[in-house]
């Protein structure tokens, strides 16, 4: 819950225009959707989900924040909503939510 309110609070407040394609602009969205989706599949896996089973939820939970964080901005001044910051929230997420089922299955080998 944490992070996803740190990631609310940054991708809502006014700030100048920041041209679409900018790189630091998308790596900063694979980064923070990264740390979320390791968050989310840890958070599951720590209530007893195998990681398999915890792919879908935390899935599912990264694409309701980061469709829900991007469409919030049509409102932020200075902000807008942009797919290619939604396809790289959607992708950071997909990587943290990889790594963290890699990583369960190294350790269980």
């Amino acid at each position: 819950m944490g992070w996803t309110g740190i990631i609310l609070g940054q991708t809502w407040t006014p700030r100048p225009w920041v041209p679409p394609f900018a790189p630091d602009d998308v790596s900063a969205h694979l980064a923070g959707f990264g740390v979320l989706g390791v968050l989310l599949s840890m958070a599951l896996g720590s209530i007893g989900v195998r990681a398999a089973r915890a792919i879908g939820p935390a899935g599912a939970a990264a694409l309701v924040v980061a469709t829900v964080s991007e469409v919030g901005q049509y409102w932020v001044p200075g902000r807008g909503v942009e797919m290619v910051d939604w396809v790289a929230n959607v992708g950071g997420a997909a990587l943290g939510i990889g790594l963290v089922v890699w990583a369960w299955g190294r350790r269980l080998s």
